[in-house]
């Protein structure tokens, strides 16, 4: 018999500085950048992630300390689990 082991869900590295925060939608979140907010998604699972405008584009920091150019994927569109960052 083949039995699989199944693995407990894993949790975002920062979750526990995540409590107490709001969670909104999409275009909240973007109204939340144009007024030059960062804002990040719980599934990303680290600060240092996170989408702003820079220069004047939409743009994605990432851990290693570059903008990236943001090309929205439908996941972010429909998701309901941004958060502003402080």
């Amino acid at each position: 018999m083949n039995e699989e082991k199944k693995e407990s869900p894993t949790f975002s590295p920062h979750a526990g500085s995540l409590a107490g925060m709001a969670l909104s939608d999409f275009p909240e979140a973007m109204r939340q950048v144009i007024n030059g907010q960062k804002i990040t998604k719980t599934e990303w699972g680290d600060n240092e992630y996170y989408g702003c405008l820079h220069e004047g584009r939409l743009k994605l920091h990432k851990p290693d300390g570059i903008f990236y150019p943001w090309i929205l994927s439908e996941g972010d569109l429909v998701g309901t689990d941004w958060l502003v960052l402080k």
